[in-house]
């Protein structure tokens, strides 16, 4: 039965000690979403600004891990994306504003479509 509860302690207190680290890597790393225009990007520093609202704009880090996709689920890349394309940017927020872009989503492009030929011009 000592040996029981001592098993009871020595479990108790390796949680007191663990519980606070787990606690700790959730809220480290706070990841969020935002979606908005690609204002800037520069593939060579892996970086990109998006407007986000009017006057309001984010900075992401892009590592190589980010997983970019486009609209119809399609794995894109980092040159696939242009300034005027709307994304939707999943992020973790590194602290001291510094935030690192995850995924990407390709939503749309400002490039007008271009129109189907009426039916006199065939």
């Amino acid at each position: 039965m000592k040996n029981f509860g001592f098993a009871v302690t020595a479990i108790a207190v390796a949680l007191v000690f663990a519980l606070p680290s787990f606690a700790g890597s959730t809220t480290k790393d706070k990841v969020d979403h935002c979606k908005g225009t690609i204002t800037v990007i520069d593939g060579a520093k892996g970086s990109m600004t998006i407007k986000i609202s009017e006057g309001k704009a984010k900075t992401f880090s892009i590592p190589d891990k980010t997983q970019i996709t486009s609209a119809d689920k399609t794995d894109a890349m980092l040159t696939d994306l242009k300034v005027g394309d709307t994304v939707k940017v999943t992020f973790i927020d590194l602290g001291s504003g510094k935030l690192a872009a995850t995924k990407i989503l390709f939503i749309s492009s400002d490039k007008p479509k271009t129109p189907a030929p009426s039916p006199a011009a065939r």
